[in-house]
């Protein structure tokens, strides 16, 4: 059914795997429902004891049809069961009205196929007997309509629906004719009991469908207490979906209609293995939180472009992906977002899962987005499975992070010495555009404490990473394996600003504070600084973009340094007399050459604690300044004495002339 309409999840969707119909006629028939050849399913002969068939209907989309059967002696059923065959497969159903006499299918959609429903009677004699076949044809596949599914219900512009009338929850959905207006007014949806089973249907809380659209935005109004749960979940396809959905048939155009979520109350969504949904904008305009349903695999917002707005708070809790985006991520001025997740595995192989994973950039105004991610044990290791990859933010296109008044945090960790994991990063991207950029007070924390995971990077970047105007970066790495702070491949530009690296590896092995295509750091304050601390391994880095086959030792080779540069009032602090000298670096293919901070006391390593920033003047360094100072002063002042007391005298010589 709906599950036509969600490609990504179509295959999700299904609860019993496509199978040949010899296979299915053997396997359904203890059920006493069999799959011919041709696809259709072959009743019982005997219909004696039925009176009333299911019969065939043809309906306009969204409207449904109730299949109906009727027996000589009531008295003698014991139970009823619907069962529904696309042809290929039967499902057996479970809405609430799947196990009487009136199975009723609510509504339908444009492209739902031709399928069959039959009804399972078991008599008190022992006996099953099996109804003729219904089906449902849709005879305005065509028609472009605006629809929005509640559940099992299909409302149109006009319509209302009180939950109440329903078996699925309280509260009322207004859709204003105008088609782009939708208020709901104490809402609570939980599609845990439904009339038919929309288990087929893709699991859908809450559907909005409007393909081919041409209105830029559509408004969905939450007015007092709110939410949505999708109990739906088959783990043995991780699926579970979409607790809010919306599907405007957009994937190859450029231009994506915009959700604006509003209200005044409280909204919460939950369940499902993508809470939100859509091949559309999102525009979170009041406070929402997105929550998991149990321990089940979630996902949080799939969507082009997000916007969250002024002064609004979003909350979302994922086992997965919190935000997904082939877009943009705006968060405007005053606005949180607050993600915690914590991965599980999934159904095959290694999992590897980026929390906030974006095609296109980050842009953050005077906002501030706090990550908290869990590696949990119990989530792996009994099922031998393994979490291969935990990205915070991961840039897989062009884009790049831009802050301006704003700040990130990410603390990620796991819960188990016992090593199940590996590379857990802060953020991540490969391109040449994959840039950070924090300006005005902005900030960057990150924290990373996984003793059980191999390998581990605060930042790892392939663009340019420029912080200024009393901007600050802290990382602080703490990682089995080999575990860097800091690596871009262009260049570090650190302006009035603070960096502070601190790289531990639990297990020994290379450290590196900050590597980048060159640095330049320009300071003109004490309180900006930049120090790394890579215990045993590099502090500080600039890749000369050459490669050579093994370590080189440094302290035989004349180099003279330039990749590194310090702008005229910063200065290194420690190791005392540093310079810049030629190093290698492990990387892929072989060694890079690096200019690093060399360490006095061991010409043959490179410096593996570094504090640059600016000498701070003592009061006995200003002595002579100030004796020199108070001289001068007096001296202009025995000058100027002299110059007074000439020109008073040639006043009163003139006075005398008179």
């Amino acid at each position: 059914m709906r599950r036509f309409l969600i490609a990504a999840l179509s295959a999700l969707a299904l609860s019993v795997c496509a199978v040949s119909p010899l296979t299915i006629k053997a396997a359904e028939e203890k059920e006493g429902v069999l799959l011919g050849e041709d696809g259709k399913i072959i009743s019982d002969k005997d219909q004696s004891f039925i009176t009333k068939q299911p019969e065939h209907y043809e309906v306009n989309y969204p409207d449904g049809v109730e299949f109906h059967v009727e027996v000589k002696d009531p008295s003698k059923v014991k139970s009823w069961q619907w069962y529904m065959s696309d042809g290929y497969n039967v499902f057996k159903l479970t809405g609430t009205t799947a196990t009487t006499d009136t199975l009723k299918f609510i509504s339908s959609q444009q492209d739902d196929p031709v399928e069959e429903f039959v009804c399972l009677i078991e008599t008190t004699d022992g006996e099953q007997i099996v109804s003729e076949a219904g089906s449902m044809t849709v005879i305005n596949p065509d028609e472009n309509k605006t629809v929005l599914y509640v559940g099992d219900y299909g409302l149109e512009p006009g319509e209302s629906l009180d939950l109440a009338d329903t078996t699925m929850g309280s509260g009322t959905v207004t859709f204003d004719p105008n088609g782009i207006d939708i208020t709901f007014e104490n809402f609570q949806l939980d599609n845990s009991v439904k009339e038919y089973d929309n288990a087929l249907s893709a699991g859908t809380g809450l559907y909005f469908c409007r393909r081919h659209s041409k209105e830029p935005e559509y408004h969905f109004h939450f007015k007092g207490d709110c939410s949505i749960l999708n109990t739906l979940y088959d783990p043995e396809y991780n699926a579970g979906g979409v607790a809010f959905n919306a599907y405007f048939g957009t994937a190859d155009k450029s231009e994506h209609p915009v959700i604006v979520i509003d209200g005044d109350g409280k909204l919460s969504i939950a369940g499902g293995s993508n809470i939100i949904y859509t091949d559309g904008e999102v525009t979170v305009g009041a406070d929402m939180k997105l929550a998991t349903y149990g321990e089940y695999f979630t996902d949080g917002i799939s969507c082009h472009t997000l916007n969250v707005e002024k002064d609004v708070t979003l909350e979302i809790e994922s086992h997965g992906t919190a935000i997904h985006t082939s877009g943009d991520i705006y968060l405007w001025e005053g606005s949180k977002v607050n993600i915690t997740a914590a991965p599980q595995r999934v159904s095959v192989g290694a999992t590897a899962k980026d929390i906030v994973w974006m095609l296109g950039s980050m842009h953050a105004k005077q906002a501030e987005l706090n990550i908290t991610a869990l590696g949990k044990a119990e989530n792996f290791v009994p099922y031998g499975s393994y979490l291969m990859l935990l990205d915070a933010i991961a840039m897989n296109g062009i884009g790049g992070v831009y802050l301006d008044q704003s700040k990130i945090t990410i603390d990620m960790s796991t819960d188990s010495d016992e090593e199940f994991a590996a590379n857990f990063n802060g953020i991540v991207g490969v391109e040449s555009s994959n840039g950070i950029d924090l300006t005005n007070s902005s900030s960057i924390e990150i924290k990373v404490n996984t003793p059980a995971s191999t390998g581990a990077a605060g930042i790892s970047v392939g663009g340019p990473v420029n912080i200024e105007r009393d901007s600050s970066v802290k990382i602080d790495i703490s990682g089995a394996g080999e575990t860097f702070g800091f690596l871009t491949d262009q260049k570090f530009t650190l302006s009035d600003s603070s960096a502070d690296v601190k790289v531990v590896s639990t297990t020994g092995d290379k450290t590196y504070g900050v590597v980048n295509g060159g640095t330049e750091i320009k300071q003109s304050s004490p309180s900006y600084s930049f120090h790394s601390v890579a215990e045993g391994g590099v502090a500080l880095a600039a890749n000369t973009g050459e490669v050579t086959d093994e370590i080189v030792d440094y302290s035989s080779e004349t180099y003279e340094g330039g990749m590194i540069t310090l702008g005229s009032k910063s200065k290194y602090q420690t190791p005392n007399k540093a310079k810049t000298a030629l190093y290698s670096i492990p990387g892929y293919g072989g060694y890079i050459k690096a200019e690093s901070i060399a360490d006095p006391s061991d010409a043959a390593k490179p410096a593996s604690e570094i504090l640059i920033g600016v000498t701070k003047t003592s009061m006995l360094t200003m002595i002579p300044y100030f004796i020199i100072a108070v001289a001068f002063g007096l001296l202009i002042g025995f000058n100027n004495g002299r110059k007074n007391k000439n020109k008073n005298t040639v006043r009163t010589v003139n006075k005398k002339k008179k």
